[in-house]
């Protein structure tokens, strides 16, 4: 794969097709008659070989046959595979480019190697350092393929020094926004979050206020919704499903989340009347009643 990965031809993108054609081409030949592999003097782009070792192995009598039957089951797959991935190159869309569309992409790479090599550096580099921020290993990744070390051990050691100083500088700097943004992130996933929790615990409590309202209804205080009620609450609730109005003066406490505040609030309220609408007064915990606000709510909510 020399040939598409140096790019020795030195062609674009779209006109790598002429290659991926050819070794398809070639290969389904062999595929037929692998035999031909060991007397072909051109590779499967129809380049000239360059003897080795390897090739004069496969070649010799005593392997040949073996070789033969392998590549008889394998040649087809890797046709098969070739076909799959590359297919608009060889019989699609990008297979006959106009001379407009190679004026587009001129500019396009003619492989990924490159994106490869930083995926496979990122695998190898988590490995060893599992711990590591993805800053570090970013920096990393970077030196390596633009040979930061070599090109700044070309300069004089003033240089350097000025360099690394610059460097540190702006390091220290883009941490800081980093771990602002990372900060902001977190924030944020924070508030939704809670708002989620927020719309689950309304879901949760407009189904209760259904059951407590049909409950109340009946006056059965024995209602499955009021299982888990006791103590000086159970005489309470006892109360008020044997009297209309007794509920009427009586003081509560609910915890809600305050998204401004960004924390969990306790708020005391106290019922003042109840009719088509409920009027509620209600203060925050560490406050006192003088500072009271008023709420009216429709009493089948």
């Amino acid at each position: 794969m020399k040939l598409v990965y140096k790019n020795a031809g030195d062609h674009s993108n779209i006109e790598m097709s002429s290659y991926f054609k050819t070794a398809k081409q070639t290969i389904d030949v062999w595929s037929a008659n692998p035999s031909q592999m060991f007397v072909s003097e051109k590779d499967v782009f129809l380049r000239p070989f360059i003897p080795d070792l390897v090739l004069e192995t496969l070649q010799s009598s005593a392997l040949s046959s073996i070789v033969e039957v392998v590549l008889k089951e394998i040649l087809p797959a890797i046709a098969a595979v070739i076909e799959k991935q590359l297919s608009r190159y060889i019989s699609g869309d990008l297979s006959e480019p106009s001379q407009e569309l190679l004026e587009k992409t001129v500019s396009a790479a003619p492989h990924n190697i490159w994106a490869e090599r930083v995926v496979g550096m990122t695998c190898h580099l988590w490995k060893r350092c599992p711990m590591a921020t993805i800053g570090f290993l970013d920096a990393k990744i970077k030196a390596k393929t633009n040979k930061l070390m070599e090109w700044l051990g070309g300069k004089d050691e003033a240089e350097q020094e000025k360099l690394v100083a610059f460097g540190r500088k702006r390091a220290g700097l883009l941490r800081k926004k980093r771990r602002e943004n990372e900060k902001g992130i977190d924030d944020e996933i924070e508030i939704r979050m809670n708002e989620l929790t927020q719309m689950r615990s309304k879901k949760s409590r407009r189904k209760a206020d259904k059951e407590v309202e049909a409950a109340y209804k009946k006056r059965d205080a024995d209602a499955v919704v009021f299982q888990s009620v006791s103590g000086f609450q159970r005489e309470w609730l006892v109360q008020l499903t044997k009297q209309d109005g007794m509920i009427v003066g009586a003081l509560f406490q609910h915890k809600w989340y305050d998204g401004e505040m960004r924390k969990d609030c306790i708020w005391q309220a106290r019922v003042v009347k109840i009719g088509k609408k409920t009027t509620t007064a209600y203060w925050c915990a560490d406050g006192n009643e003088d500072d009271v606000e008023t709420g009216t709510a429709d009493s089948s909510d």
